[in-house]
């Protein structure tokens, strides 16, 4: 293709073929239909367009090849919806109807599929099941994929024992279901599994319990263990400082697992992230330098050109597909491997192989293998950042002058930016739907970054296969390495710390924006070709008035008040969105060692749904399980103002708490019963508790809770904090009736010490009417939360009780007259 020309999008059969299968694969996701149906309906479209293709012989001119080819095009449809449904469809005896069944102690017996991960606190194995014997029952014959994560015990460090890719094992634990997503902005953890072929879990808590039986490995295996037990040891002995080590690591075999989170944090932020992938500048180190170099070495041997060639071809493909397996075969570095197989075969057969061809054909094999591929992200950046490139470039190089590429280290440069701009248009739609961010900063970062990149990556591999035969030869690639891997780091951080303005950081999920975008990014492509390209523009403007015309036609309607109890394990988070648009935090969840609520759950729920200030906290009572997360969330968002019960509590995070709304100059204050807020014209919130003339001491945290009463139109809202039955009393006896309340918070988790009789008497006192109680607690039954008393009492009353271990995150919205769930999964 010339560079300036258009893209010829006929010209690419093999892409209209990913497509087809992919329209097929998303409808059989999305409908369910039996394979049978998809196969017979296929094999009647085939036969149609056999019966047109005959009927076409008979005539001179005639549309019916066209027609035959848009039935052939349905025939491949049907094919991908074929493909999901029977990768859907499971056997009988598969591991997850055992565990629907059977789930619950016991042992499991099979083999590792996969590489374990391991991490400071935890080893992950992928096991092929081949038994599963509950506790009390007897042993059956299953199938299927299981994750098995060993955890290190509680405060103490993880005791990995030795397990290799193909080890045959005997697994002591729990089987438990797929994980489902706990809050609405929470990564899908479980379905993600699911699409790789996991349909269960398995929790050990032992070491002892993983019991190694044998080996199970083919020789191809057992190679690959070797390679990637050599590559570790040689990184570890050339490469001096553990922060090369880290990355080389990443880049090599791709394993992120050691790479600290604040780093992938400043990758992610610079939009370099793309580096740390296995993808094509790997397979073209690794791979096609060598094809460049066995040419000429072969020929002077004295091989004929025909078998240099199909040499050259035969031992550069061999050690790619190895390279492959070694680096965990990850969609990038598949991708790029079949792309190179397609264009290495085209160069000894003398034939051409387009890019896109060669793209859509990569597709195409990943689909057809594992089609629930096509959901993930990786998959989804992989392929877009390439088309892009290919597509974009010639457009983007039309914008630079001429005389500004007759230097060859600018003409370089300047490609390098052209590349980078092509790639972020491309995968923009991608980022924003599912990341809610993406940053221009990788254009200019990519300059100093890929040339040290391939730099670390080169002089990694040379170290790795000195290390064979000289040590101070790999010493020296490996100091080489480092100072490339430190100096990717540096510009890194720089980047992050100075470029952070070039970032778009919102959430783009409504269909016809990200049509938008994508259609957008396709009139680029078609910039040479009027016609295309203004179909395209005006289609892109059309979604783009499509998606501010809703709110435009249905603003005259009120908007509803929100709120949200998070799951949040043994801790209280509550997030109410005023009909006027402003914004209440009712505590904020923990923080400890193990997990920040503000950073994992609190943020990302904010981002996801554009709220980019808080105006109100109110925090309970001074307990950790209620305003940890504040910190983290005082230090990435505005907070207009923090209220609070006025108790000084001795704990470090508490003082933290204060110096750092001093230090920040956030206004905070206590509240006490009597007090109103007025934080939107619709809505009152009435303080209930604590008594304003009564003193407490940091061991009546619990009774000192701020308890609240939200009214808007005919709805009740209660938020009843930590309060015990202490409290409780001193609530019924002031304010009786005047409790009652649509929904609630129940105080102290469900505790037993909370929830009293007369309490619940007061606050539901018509058993008849809906309503409904939430308590936050987290998994394990952790303190004998919730009491089963209380829970029935509750439901006595007429209330239904959701607890956040069991449904997640409780998400409520109401007009003033009703409230209704909001579904988020």
């Amino acid at each position: 293709m010339r560079p300036d020309s258009s893209v010829q999008w006929n010209a690419y059969p093999a892409g209209w073929l990913a497509g087809a299968l992919a329209v097929g694969i998303v409808w059989a996701q999305a409908t369910g239909t039996a394979p049978v149906r998809w196969i017979v309906t296929g094999g009647l479209l085939l036969a149609g367009a056999v019966l047109l293709l005959h009927g076409a012989h008979r005539r001179l001119v005639s549309g019916l090849p066209l027609a035959a080819t848009g039935v052939v095009a349905l025939a491949v449809v049907c094919a991908g919806g074929a493909r999901q449904s029977a990768f859907q469809t499971l056997p009988a005896q598969h591991v997850a109807h055992a565990v629907s069944d059977t789930a619950g102690a016991g042992t499991l017996y099979g083999h590792v599929a996969d590489h374990p991960v391991v991490h400071p606190r935890q080893l992950r194995l992928v096991v092929n099941v081949d038994a599963w014997q509950p506790a009390a029952g007897a042993a059956r014959a299953v199938t299927g994929r299981v994750q098995a994560t060993l955890w290190a015990p509680w405060g103490d460090s993880l005791r990995a024992p030795s397990v290799l890719h193909g080890d045959q094992v005997a697994l002591q634990g729990t089987l438990e279901p797929l994980p489902r997503r706990r809050n609405p902005a929470d990564f899908d953890y479980g379905r993600f599994l699911q699409r790789h072929g996991v349909h269960a879990v398995f929790t050990i808590r032992d070491s002892a319990a993983v019991v190694v039986r044998g080996a199970d490995r083919s020789w191809l295996d057992a190679l690959i263990v070797q390679l990637r037990r050599y590559v570790r040891s040689q990184i570890a002995y050339a490469v001096p400082t553990p922060e090369g080590r880290v990355l080389l690591t990443a880049l090599i075999l791709g394993d992120r697992t050691a790479l600290d989170s604040e780093t992938r944090e400043q990758f992610r932020r610079t939009g370099l992230m793309h580096l740390l992938a296995v993808s094509g500048l790997h397979v073209l180190l690794v791979g096609m330098v060598l094809f460049q170099v066995l040419g000429p070495v072969l020929r002077r041997l004295g091989m004929p050109w025909r078998g240099a060639e199909a040499g050259r071809a035969a031992l550069t493909l061999s050690l790619l597909g190895l390279y492959m397996l070694v680096a965990g075969a990850s969609v990038s570095v598949v991708r790029a491997v079949l792309m190179a197989t397609l264009l290495i075969g085209g160069l000894l057969l003398q034939r051409s192989a387009h890019t896109l061809n060669t793209l859509g054909v990569a597709a195409v094999v990943l689909l057809l293998v594992r089609p629930t591929q096509l959901f993930d992200v990786g998959f989804q950046l992989s392929f877009t950042a390439v088309a892009a490139i290919v597509t974009l470039q010639p457009r983007l190089r039309d914008f630079v002058p001429s005389a500004w590429l007759e230097r060859p280290w600018v003409r370089a440069g300047l490609l390098n930016v052209v590349v980078s701009v092509g790639a972020v248009l491309g995968t923009l739609p991608v980022l924003l739907y599912h990341f809610g961010y993406a940053s221009w900063a990788g254009i200019v970062l990519n300059l100093p970054a890929i040339p040290l990149t391939a730099g670390t990556l080169l002089a990694g591999l040379l170290a790795v296969v000195a290390g064979g035969m000289s040590a101070g030869a790999a010493q020296a690639f490996g100091a080489s390495a480092d100072l490339c891997a430190h100096l990717l780091l540096w510009i890194t951080a720089q980047g992050d710390a100075w470029l952070g303005f070039l970032a778009i950081d919102r959430f783009v999920t409504a269909p016809f924006a990200v049509a938008a975008l994508a259609l957008g990014t396709l009139a680029l492509a078609q910039w040479p070709r009027p016609r295309n390209r203004w179909r395209l523009v005006g289609a892109a403007l059309g979604c783009l008035v499509l998606t501010t015309w809703g709110p435009v036609v249905y603003g005259n309607r009120a908007a509803p008040l929100e709120l949200v109890f998070f799951d949040v394990g043994h801790g209280d988070a509550t997030l109410v969105r005023f009909p006027g648009g402003r914004t209440l935090l009712v505590d904020a969840g923990a923080r400890d060692q193990f997990v920040d609520h503000g950073q994992r759950t609190l943020l990302p729920h904010l981002r996801h749904v554009g709220i980019h200030k808080i105006d109100t906290v109110i925090i309970s009572h001074p307990h950790a399980d209620h305003f940890g997360g504040l910190l983290t969330l005082l230090r990435s968002v505005p907070v207009g103002r923090v209220f609070h019960n006025g108790q000084v509590h001795p704990s470090d995070v508490f003082t933290e708490k204060i110096a750092l709304l001093d230090s920040l100059r956030i206004p905070h204050g206590s509240l006490a019963a009597g007090d109103t807020l007025r934080l939107d014209p619709a809505v009152r919130l009435d303080v209930l508790a604590p008594e304003p003339a009564r003193s407490y001491d940091h061991t009546q945290a619990n009774d000192a809770s701020v308890v609240l009463r939200l009214r808007y139109g005919d709805v009740r809202v209660l938020f009843a904090g930590d309060a015990e039955q202490e409290a409780e009393q001193l609530l019924v006896s002031r304010y009786d009736t005047l409790l009652h309340s649509d929904v609630v918070k129940v105080g102290h988790h469900g505790s037993r010490t909370s929830s009293a009789g007369a309490f619940v008497d007061a606050v539901r006192p018509d058993t008849t009417q809906a309503g409904v109680a939430i308590i936050s607690v987290g998994g394990g039954r952790r303190y004998g939360l919730p009491s089963p008393v209380v829970v029935d009492r509750w439901k006595a009353h007429g209330a239904e009780v959701r607890i956040t271990r069991d449904v997640g995150a409780v998400w409520l919205q109401s007009d003033g007259v009703e409230v209704w769930s909001r579904k988020w999964r």
